[in-house]
This record gives C-alpha cells, sequence and structure tokens, in this order.
C-alpha cells in the first residue's frame, strides 16, 4: 500500500529550529516537512511519496531557494527534501495551487489535494504552514478521500514553532534551545471518524465501522501502546462484541442471539466510558464519553440479559431488528422466538427440529389447520397428536395462535419475493409486523407476571 505525506508550503521566511515528537528530535531545520519527513517516513521506500502543496508566490519564496531571516537565502525545500528521499527512491514533488481567496480558489485547492492522492494509499497530513481556511479544509479532505478512493488516514500534525514567542525573541536563542513541539491532531480525525462510526449504529444497528475503527488502531491510545495497553483491549472487546450482536441480529443467528451476554457488554462499556476520565493519558479519548453513552442507551433493553439462555432475547432482537428497518430479519427472528420460548416453557429441546415441528402443528391447531410442513406419515401423524394435545394446555400458544399464522403469511410473502398472488405494500408489512411485535411482548410480559 503506498503511502503519502501531504504537505503546503508558505511564503514565510523559515528560522532554523528543532522539532520534538515524543522522545524524538530532529536539530537545526528550517522546514518543518524535513523534521515531520525524518520522524515518520524514515521507513518508506519506492512507490511512497511526500507531496507538497504551493502557491505562485510560495513556489518562488521558498521550493526552488529559500530565505532565512537571519542568514538569508538558504536551501529550497525541493533538494532538502530530495537528499532526505533520493536514496530510499521516496518520490518528491510539487503541486500547484491556487491562494484561496475566494470560493473557486478554495474548491480548486481542494481538487488538487484529492486528484494528487492514490486509492488504496495510506496518508499523513502536516498543516503547518497551511493557511486561511486549508486547517478546515483538511479535516473535510481526509474523511472524503477515506470514502471515496478508501484511503487509510495515519496521522494529522503542526509545528508549534509560535510556542518559542516571536522571530525576534527566537533570534536571541541559541538555535540548541530552539525546540518546537510537533502537535499530534489526529484525535480530531479520530472522533470525527469514531462519530460516523457510531451514527450508523445508531441509525442502522451496524456495528461494523465501530469495529473496523477499532481493529485499525485509529486513536492515540491504541495505537501508541499497539494493543497492549488495558484500555486498548477492553476497547477492542467491547467493538468485538458490538459486531458479534449485530451480525447475530442481520444474520438471524437464533441460538446465538439468545445465547449472547448483553449485560456483560452493557456493562463493559458503562466501565469504559468512565475510565476514559481517570486517566491522564486517556484524555484524547474523554471526547467519545458521550459516543460511549449513546451506545448504551441504544443496547439498554438488552442490559438485563446475562449469558443464560432465554428466548425473550430473541424476541427483543426482533424488536431491535424492526426499529434499525431490518424487516425480514424482524419477522424471521420474532417467530422463531415464539417457538424457542414455548420450547423452553415445556422442556422441550429448541435446537431439535421435531420439537419445533411439535410446536408448529400446536399453532396451526389452535386455528384449525395442518402444519403445511408436517410429513405425510399417517402413523408419525398419530403419535404427535398426543404431544400436541399436551401443548394445548398452555394459554399462550391460544394466544399466539394466530399472530404466529400472520409471521408466516409475512415471512412468506417476503421470502418469495412479492410473487405471490396476495403480497402485501410494503408499509401494510410493517404496520401489520409492529401490531404483532406489540401483541408479542404483551403477552409476553402478561405471562411472566403471572410466573413471578
Amino acid at each position: 500500500m503506498a503511502k503519502a505525506l501531504l504537505s503546503f508550503l508558505g511564503t514565510n521566511k523559515y528560522i532554523k529550529c528543532n522539532y520534538r515528537y515524543h522522545d524524538t528530535v530532529i536539530y537545526g531545520v528550517h522546514y518543518v516537512q524535513e523534521a515531520i519527513a525524518k520522524i515518520f517516513c524514515n521507513e518508506w521506500s519506492q512507490g511512497d511519496s511526500i507531496i507538497i502543496f504551493v502557491t505562485k508566490e510560495a513556489e518562488e519564496e521558498n521550493w526552488e531557494i529559500g530565505k532565512d531571516p537571519e542568514n538569508g537565502e538558504i536551501e529550497g525545500l525541493k533538494s532538502v527534501l530530495k537528499k532526505f528521499a533520493d536514496n530510499k527512491k521516496i518520490e518528491v514533488r510539487h503541486v500547484p495551487i491556487p491562494g484561496g481567496q475566494n470560493d473557486s480558489e478554495i474548491w480548486g485547492i481542494f481538487d488538487a489535494v484529492i486528484n494528487s492522492v492514490e486509492k488504496g494509499s495510506e496518508i499523513i497530513v502536516d498543516v503547518t504552514h497551511a493557511f486561511r481556511a486549508i486547517p478546515m479544509l483538511a479535516v473535510v479532505m481526509i474523511n472524503y478521500l477515506h470514502m471515496v478512493k478508501n484511503v487509510t488516514f495515519n496521522g494529522l500534525y503542526y509545528g508549534a514553532v509560535e510556542s518559542l514567542g516571536k522571530i525576534e525573541d527566537i533570534k536571541k536563542m541559541p538555535v540548541s534551545e530552539r525546540t518546537a513541539p510537533i502537535i499530534d491532531l489526529s484525535s480530531f480525525i479520530y472522533l470525527l471518524q469514531f462519530s460516523n462510526a457510531v451514527n450508523n449504529f445508531m441509525q442502522y444497528g451496524d456495528a461494523e465501522e465501530i469495529h473496523t475503527f477499532t481493529l485499525n488502531a485509529v486513536t492515540p491510545v491504541l495505537r501508541e501502546t499497539s494493543g497492549q495497553h488495558d484500555i486498548s483491549r477492553r476497547i477492542r472487546r467491547v467493538a468485538d462484541d458490538l459486531r458479534k450482536m449485530t451480525q447475530n441480529f442481520a444474520y438471524c443467528r437464533g441460538k446465538d442471539i439468545i445465547k449472547f451476554n448483553y449485560a456483560r457488554l452493557y456493562s463493559e462499556i458503562k466501565e469504559l466510558k468512565e475510565s476514559f476520565g481517570q486517566d491522564q493519558q486517556l484524555l484524547p479519548l474523554k471526547p467519545l464519553q458521550p459516543l460511549l453513552d449513546n451506545i448504551l442507551k441504544k443496547i439498554e433493553i438488552f442490559k438485563d440479559y446475562g449469558k443464560e439462555e432465554n428466548a425473550v432475547k430473541g424476541i427483543l432482537a426482533a424488536q431491535w431488528c424492526l426499529e434499525h428497518n431490518l424487516i425480514q430479519q424482524s419477522i424471521t427472528i420474532l417467530q422463531e422466538s415464539i417457538i424457542t420460548l414455548i420450547c423452553m416453557r415445556h422442556n422441550l429441546k429448541y435446537s431439535k427440529k421435531d420439537d419445533r415441528e411439535l410446536i408448529a402443528s400446536a399453532f396451526y391447531k389452535v386455528i384449525d389447520q395442518k402444519n403445511p410442513k408436517t410429513k405425510k406419515d399417517g402413523r408419525k401423524e398419530k403419535s404427535e397428536e398426543g404431544k400436541i394435545q399436551a401443548l394445548l394446555v398452555d394459554q399462550m400458544i391460544h394466544s399466539l395462535g394466530k399472530t404466529y399464522h400472520k409471521l408466516s403469511q409475512l415471512r412468506n410473502d417476503i421470502n418469495h419475493a412479492n410473487f405471490r398472488e396476495d403480497e402485501k405494500e410494503p408499509e401494510d408489512i410493517y404496520n401489520e409486523i409492529i401490531e404483532i411485535h406489540k401483541k408479542v411482548m404483551d403477552e409476553v410480559n402478561r405471562t411472566l407476571r403471572l410466573r413471578s
């Protein structure tokens, strides 16, 4: 995967100083791009590139030849970068951009940056000498590149030379004392990405983006600790469980749904949220707290259900699917969860096909119809009849008989893709399934109250 450093060249006279990033210091450089390249691009090779965006004025002032406020004429950024890049076979190129004086020129900058980045590449962005609206624009461009070109973001940096004071003050310092920090602004991009991932989860019930976010270790804590920090392990575990939960719903994994430990997931998210405010090193993660609150609210209906197998989990999962427009999954999970619930009430094996068909036959018996899945074997039918009669003493089977039949009709309508004589309109299916869900939940709650 190709890597690229994107940076902007200004028109100022650049004074010689040092740049520090964590424990690494690059001494005696005029251009922050040289320091950033030596820190972040040192292991790069052929196929990777350093791309400098220059206005006409910046090209004239600092690309071929630069100016130092202390010593006058110095090497331009072009030759400085080539000294670093040539033996590594890293490409160095400059891309002309307009000055950004109006809307049209700002869009010109946007196009120049977007068109310079290859699909599927990894990028680092330096905004130290970006002018006017470019720093804000960089945030938008990073997100846009990720969406349209599948670009991976690896860092956003700013060399804060102004932290040393005014140029006149810096001139008075020995070069050895002119050490400016390189500030990592990546957290704000990660916050935007995580916000988008959480929004996707809230709107569509899909945790895939949250899982991908943590898998790629795109937060300072995860990246710096390479997954060894306790917090990073917990974040990964939460992301894995969220993904597993939503995959179970999307793929109608009924047995997994009723076995899943929702209470543990809820508790882990809550503890994770609280831990962000307790450790000074985790301050970049603190803005994630409200986003985790949103996730907690979303899964709150499951928080009382631990590792014990419980068919009610399936009924709640069906409700979740309906809320996230997973209509086919909602119908399938709800109908199968009703059968599982009856199995558990009568100590039958919910994973055994014959037992599930027996309960389906009991439901059809309630409405005076024959189970279409029952085999035409007279002896088998006769032996099962007694078992069915024993089930019919359960009032829940009677109260949900018509409901079960309606679910079968809706399920067939969708599974046959509208190629039936009695097909329904989408809004009719939606309204009917809402009504069915309410009836099932009311009956489940009534039965649970009677048993308690």
